[in-house]
């Protein structure tokens, strides 16, 4: 009976040890906003151009575990905005508030969204598309001077469009800097961007589209590896073809985003 509560202990305290030694999981709030002017040049239809411009902002919560040489994954939309010519805008958006999404960011910074609560909403599917990228793909420690890299697939699928992407981008690392208070590694990022696809329009039905964009970012990482905001700018040209149209129609569009962190 001794034995077996010297052992009993022993394993309670082994537990507790572990328990102690695991870290913690980090729990960070992000506001994203983001601004899209698309220009469209409809001069194969006799017309002009029609220029539209948008914002979108997304809140969510990020909570990281440390996992296998990685981390789980796991957000939380906590409100959602967008002013973007869309049908159904507000119940789209009132259906997004609260949806989650659940996935694992490698050690190479790479992440994989495996499951969400709201696969058939549009906002969250372009958003679970954002999520692929919204971390740098570069080591967490990676030192001044560091140059990575990588090369990405994405996938566009919802009710609006269907598009695969290949994202190229050059990740360079930089000093550290302050960042709201913060001590963090400045990251610049180069990239480009084509993909291939297909939209639906409301009155021409499915229409082929082609992209190509490029820009440049910036992220900042602290030395723990907590990605603590950024900014960045695309542009890019779409040609969209429809057996209905007499010749390709081209759209420029131009995206600024910008990360901050919500204390």
């Amino acid at each position: 009976m001794v034995g077996s509560m010297l052992v009993g202990a022993a394993a309670g305290g082994l537990l507790l040890t572990t328990a102690a030694l695991a870290p913690p999981a980090v729990t960070t709030r992000y506001r994203l906003e983001t601004k899209i002017e698309t220009v469209v040049d409809l001069s194969a239809l006799g017309q002009g151009t029609e220029t539209t411009n948008a914002t979108q902002l997304a809140i969510f919560t990020v909570t990281q575990t440390d996992s296998g040489g990685g981390k789980v994954l796991h957000v939380v939309v906590d409100s959602v905005g967008s002013d973007a010519p869309l049908p159904n805008l507000a119940e789209l958006l009132a259906k997004a508030k609260g949806a989650w999404l659940h996935g694992f960011i490698d050690g190479a910074g790479r992440t994989r969204i495996v499951a969400t609560s709201a696969d058939s909403n549009d906002f969250i599917a372009e958003f679970k598309a954002r999520l692929v990228t919204f971390y740098p793909r570069i080591g967490p420690r990676a030192k001044a001077g560091t140059v990575t890299v990588d090369t990405t697939a994405i996938e566009l699928s919802s009710s609006l469009r269907s598009v695969k992407q290949q994202i190229i981008t050059k990740y360079t690392a930089g000093p550290e800097e302050t960042r709201d208070g913060e001590k963090a590694t400045r990251i610049d990022a180069s990239f480009t961007i084509t993909g291939a696809g297909t939209m639906e329009n409301p009155a021409a039905g499915t229409m082929e589209v082609e992209t190509n964009d490029g820009g440049t970012g910036t992220y900042f990482i602290t030395s723990d590896g907590r990605y603590v905001g950024g900014n960045a700018v695309a542009e890019g040209k779409t040609l969209v073809r429809s057996a209905m149209l007499p010749e390709p129609i081209p759209v420029k569009t131009k995206m600024t985003s910008s990360v901050t962190v919500l204390k």
